[in-house]
């Protein structure tokens, strides 16, 4: 649960990038919505079964997030920042070791 709804988990350090997302600590489940029923790549290639890679999915709106060149660079920025708290915290080492 604290993987994905926990202060480190990718969906809490984006909120707290101002880049709300589900799930995160602030919002655990999408409500009344399902999750997105994709994820292919991420369940083919990831390490969910023993593979060498781990990946996430990330979904993101096109309004106010890929609208503009401004809004994508600031969500670019906020996802780098996240990745760089992220790696640390679940893998032990820095982004890009």
């Amino acid at each position: 649960s604290g993987l994905l709804r926990g202060p480190a988990a990718l969906g809490s350090l984006l909120a707290g990038r101002g880049f709300p997302a589900v799930p995160s600590g602030a919002v655990p489940a999408p409500g009344d919505d399902p999750y997105f029923s994709g994820g292919y790549n991420s369940a083919r290639y990831g390490s969910r079964d023993g593979g060498a890679v781990s990946g996430v999915q990330i979904e993101v709106h096109f309004e106010g997030l890929r609208d503009t060149a401004a809004n994508r660079e600031a969500f670019a920025v906020a996802l780098a920042e996240a990745l760089v708290a992220y790696f640390p915290a679940h893998f032990g080492r820095p982004l890009g070791t």
